[in-house]
């Protein structure tokens, strides 16, 4: 069957020489846009009308969100692989004259089912007509589907040594959580230490779920609170009042001490041979105590902004923990993942993520600079993208939460050194 003329493409992968930014060119008009302004099946049909011979066909090419699908990025992600532009092969009769593309869309609603059956469609009709006949139809479809279906959503799959991969559901898992699941699966005690925002719970959580094990978080306070911690027997009814690490002592689980370095003096000491020991006595009905074995799955991590040494003027509410007590601890620091601030900012909108991203590194890089007595932490980022989300400029979206919290203004002023707003 003879085959018709190519369908001109609409746009074509244009990169700025200057700033190495990629945009797509339309190619009736001559406007530039950046390539995630297109829409999924735009942007599939440019990139297969360029002909690009990638190796095992197309299955990692399609998968790649729309930000990385243009010919820079496949050419850097396959140097050692041949990707080769063919060129249109020239006809002696005229071409029909091109459909006008749909007009641009930029989707920031949840995707709907049915929208995704439309994706699919759209693109499989594009890439076999444009492919024609190299490639399997069975295996091109099961591609394509695959590929729009992961644009909604896509599971992390975390490989740790000695342990089957940990897959993660609509999650984003911090740089750190690979090193900290080898500790805590050796049985250490372990204390998180970092700045605020940076996600020391919320790995803590993931460590757990990827372990199989049930997770307490006790939240520690600057009253004495070890009979909350380890039960107590109640004055009226003489019956044991169990605590929040009873039941994950003797059976096993991931018991969270969030906010370790503000606890009461009192509290840690008396968890030191719970945190040393293989054995502990926990009171029973009536009075006295009953020996418990500890279970072999039993973990104990900590989370805090400071080593224990005491309050400081950024974090005045840390108390200076007791020396026996820390030793009993193995030190983890959990920084900022740039990859993972980009990437949950970038999830929330496509747009204002980067842009809400780049203005606060900025500031942050001017925190060390100027040694600023500040925090400029990844909930700023995801809160003033969740904010532009909701109708605010980007001026309006940093403020209260970048500047304007009480920082004197010649402060503020370097703060803001080379930060741009839109």
């Amino acid at each position: 069957m003879k085959k018709g003329p190519r369908p001109a493409r609409p746009f074509r992968i244009y990169r700025n020489p200057e700033t190495g930014e990629n945009y797509a060119e339309n190619m009736d008009t001559g406007a530039i846009q950046p390539i995630h302004t297109l829409t999924r099946v735009e942007l599939v049909k440019t990139c297969a009308g360029m002909r690009l011979t990638v190796p095992e066909p197309y299955k990692t090419w399609l998968e790649m969100p729309n930000d990385k699908l243009n010919l820079h990025l496949v050419r850097y992600r396959f140097p050692d692989k041949a990707i080769v532009r063919r060129e249109p092969t020239p006809t002696p009769t005229p071409t029909p004259t091109p459909k006008q593309p749909d007009p641009v869309s930029q989707e920031t609603e949840p995707r709907k089912d049915t929208d995704m059956a439309t994706d699919t469609d759209q693109a499989l009709r594009v890439l076999k007509e444009l492919l024609g006949g190299g490639i399997d139809p069975a295996q091109l479809e099961a591609m394509v589907e695959q590929a729009v279906t992961k644009v909604v959503a896509r599971p992390i799959v975390v490989n740790v040594p000695d342990m089957p991969p940990v897959t993660f559901d609509n999650e984003l898992v911090h740089e750190c959580f690979e090193p900290l699941m080898r500790k805590v699966r050796a049985g250490a005690n372990v204390m998180m230490t970092g700045g605020p925002g940076v996600g020391k719970t919320t790995v803590a959580d993931q460590v757990a779920r990827a372990l199989g094990l049930r997770h307490v978080v006790a939240t520690m306070k600057p009253l004495p609170q070890d009979h909350e911690l380890l039960g107590f027997v109640s004055p009226v009814t003489g019956q044991v009042v169990t605590g929040q690490v009873r039941e994950l002592y003797e059976s096993g689980g991931v018991l969270t001490l969030d906010e370790f370095d503000t606890a009461h003096p009192a509290t840690p000491p008396t968890l030191n041979m719970l945190l040393a020991q293989d054995y502990y006595d926990f009171p029973k009905d009536g009075g006295g105590s009953v020996r418990v074995r500890k279970h072999k799955d039993f973990r104990v991590l900590a989370t805090g902004n400071t080593y224990g040494g005491g309050g400081s003027l950024e974090f005045a509410g840390t108390t200076r923990m007791n020396t026996a007590t820390l030793d009993r601890f193995t030190f983890f620091h959990v920084g900022i993942d740039p990859k993972l601030e980009d990437a949950i900012c970038r999830s929330i909108h496509p747009v204002h993520g980067p842009a809400i991203v780049s203005a606060v590194r900025k500031a942050r890089a001017n925190v060390d600079k100027y040694a600023l007595k500040v925090f400029v932490t990844p909930r700023t980022s995801i809160d003033a993208t969740k904010m532009m989300v909701a109708g605010d400029t980007m001026t309006q979206a940093l403020d209260g939460r970048l500047f304007g919290r009480g920082l004197p203004k010649d402060q503020e002023s370097k703060l803001l050194e080379g930060v741009t707003f839109g």
